[in-house]
């Protein structure tokens, strides 16, 4: 028996091989694993796959939801979203594609098998219709019942972009505020009758900003902890995603808030400027959930600025571990001691804790009932099943993180 082929389209490499083995333990065939749009496209139309899984932030200039609207219409391939995001906003975007399932990360492997069935189900039926030139059933009990069919879809897609599904960090550490005071000068004038294309930009920016941040709480060094959960260059991408998502022109900037910079040393911070109006620029503070406008800190508006995610990668090459003068393409080449080249050309701590699964001494997953942390150890998960209580606290009953 033919084994059901699925290509997996996901730019974080630990999360790729995760799925890629949930995938083949669950009996389906993985003929390849991408981290673009461009190349999710070419192996489409190379290996024909009975269905794609696809990440929405993907490295490189083109979309998740791009790259599924172009699967879809030149290979007829059914194409299933995933996203770490449960805000409608990103929802209604991704539904432009068409796609045959929304998954958000985290997810079960029960999870995704059904949605994985569902899809292909539903494509093996819609192909069956088409065949049969079937028809709406005529007369009202027919049409009765069609209104009664869209009405559970619907009702079923507002339970799945509903972002009170995700579990909530507990308090594992001092609060980042979340601040939206803005000066009434930076303020643009209401307008009387309809809201202008640049305030509604900005609204939309803060709302992504703010909806953001209540499930992205910036937890590392510089808040007291011993190791980073979230970085500000990895929530600046993802927010980056999303404004591009909804249209908006955005790019990734890079410098320090609290003063001028005059050298890569002094570059301590990462945040996004976003498109609000014709050369008129709004910078979000990524880790704080709010914006800030330039006559409030004229610093946000003075940074090293990257127009995608990738292309700060040449810029971050020599950084983090890298050994000096040994990046290729903006690629890390060779790393220093204690650190391990991984498989995505990336240095990461070498793999030191039991329940690791590694490969050329990167730390690529846990054991089953384990969570990888950041310090690239192994876990016993606090809160929920994808966090983990840092250093100097523990587990306690109710399942929230505690100072030791």
């Amino acid at each position: 028996m033919t084994k059901t082929k699925i290509l997996v389209v996901e730019d974080e490499f630990i999360t790729a091989t995760d799925i890629e083995n949930r995938l083949k333990g669950m009996g389906y065939d993985v003929p390849a694993v991408v981290d673009n749009g461009e190349e999710a496209i070419r192996k489409a139309g190379e290996l024909h796959p009975s269905l794609v899984l696809m990440d929405i932030g993907l490295s490189g200039k083109m979309t998740g939801i791009e790259a599924a609207k172009q699967i879809r219409e030149k290979f007829d391939i059914p194409v299933i979203i995933l996203t770490g995001h449960a805000d409608e906003s990103t929802f209604w975007s991704a539904l432009g594609s068409e796609p045959f399932g929304y998954i958000i990360k985290p997810f079960e492997a029960r999870e995704m098998k059904i949605g994985i069935e569902m899809a292909l189900h539903k494509h093996q039926e819609t192909h069956k219709a088409i065949r049969n030139n079937t028809r709406i059933p005529g007369g009202i009990w027919g049409k009765l019942a069609l209104i009664f069919i869209i009405f559970c879809v619907l009702f079923f897609i507002a339970i799945l972009v509903n972002p009170s599904r995700l579990s909530q960090p507990g308090d594992i550490g001092p609060p980042v505020p979340l601040s939206n005071t803005i000066n009434p000068t930076s303020t643009p004038p209401a307008a009387p009758t309809k809201e202008t294309p640049y305030e509604k930009n900005i609204k939309i920016v803060r709302e992504i900003a703010q909806d953001y941040h209540s499930t992205h709480t910036y937890l590392g060094v510089q808040t007291g902890q011993s190791s980073d959960m979230y970085v500000c260059i990895d929530m600046a991408k993802d927010v980056w995603n999303m404004i591009k998502t909804r249209g908006i022109n955005a790019v990734i900037e890079v410098g320090n808030v609290n003063k001028n910079i005059s050298t890569i040393n002094d570059v301590n911070h990462a945040w996004v400027l976003a498109e609000v109006g014709p050369e008129q620029w709004l910078a979000v503070e990524t880790t704080g959930g709010f914006v800030v406008f330039e006559d409030e800190n004229p610093r946000y508006y003075a940074g090293m600025q990257f127009d995608t995610p990738a292309d700060m990668k040449e810029y971050s090459c020599g950084k983090d571990y890298c050994w000096s003068d040994t990046c290729a393409d903006g690629q890390c080449l060779g790393c220093d001691s204690g650190y391990a080249l991984g498989t995505d050309l990336q240095c990461h701590p070498e793999c030191k804790s039991t329940h690791c699964v590694c490969e050329n001494g990167q730390c690529l997953g846990c054991d089953s009932g384990y969570v990888l942390g950041t310090d690239n150890k192994c876990h016993p998960p606090c809160i929920d099943s994808t966090h983990y209580c840092l250093s100097g606290y523990v587990c306690g009953t109710d399942n929230k993180c505690h100072p030791a």
